[in-house]
């Protein structure tokens, strides 16, 4: 597909994004993934985030909004990530790269997302950032490594394709600086043929 019908195609859902949230009690709210890179294809969904004052528990939902698949989640703006959240533990919240804002009444989310970029990319955000992955990777190689003892066959495959998982966003995310789950095999393919 064209750049260009990438880019068309971002906007449209964004603008469906838009819409879907105009009326609605908000503070904060941003569109992450495909749109929020301006990756969007024909398949892509609007994975969008809002966040409320009002009292609610964490809610996630499928929505069908003129025509496309929103992947709602609805948080209360105490559950904004800070700075010191970021801090402790990156590679949780990595997608902060790559989201569109679409609503911040109060500017918070735009700072954030601007101190979040810049500490991904220091010496000591991107250090952590490799610690952390690679210890999630550690982890699967050992619970796979335990269910191949204990001849789970199933559950080995899975813990093993989990931690070549992760090892492979962190090489995107430390050699291309994305996090595009289609990235992933071409960019690793490119890479062993060069």
């Amino acid at each position: 597909m064209e750049k260009g019908r990438l880019i068309n195609k971002s906007g449209e859902l964004l603008q469906v994004a838009r819409e879907f949230i105009k009326d609605k009690e908000l503070i904060c709210a941003y569109v992450g993934g495909s749109v929020g890179r301006g990756e969007a294809d024909r398949y892509s969904d609007v994975d969008l985030t809002v966040f409320t004052q009002n009292e609610i528990a964490t809610k996630k939902a499928d929505i069908l909004y003129k025509g496309e698949i929103i992947q709602l989640e609805t948080l209360h703006i105490s559950e904004l990530p800070n700075k010191e959240m970021i801090e402790v533990s990156p590679w949780e919240f990595r997608f902060l790269l790559e989201v569109t804002i679409l609503k911040d009444e109060e500017g918070k989310l735009d700072k954030l997302i601007k101190w979040t970029t810049d500490y991904f990319h220091s010496k000591n955000g991107r250090k952590k950032m490799i610690a952390q992955a690679s210890q999630i990777v550690r982890e699967r190689i050992t619970s796979a490594s335990d269910c191949l003892k204990q001849q789970h066959y199933y559950s080995a495959t899975i813990a093993a394709m989990g931690a070549w998982t992760e090892a492979g966003f962190l090489y995107l995310f430390c050699h291309d600086d994305s996090l595009a789950n289609e990235r992933m095999l071409p960019g690793i393919q490119l890479r062993s043929v060069s």
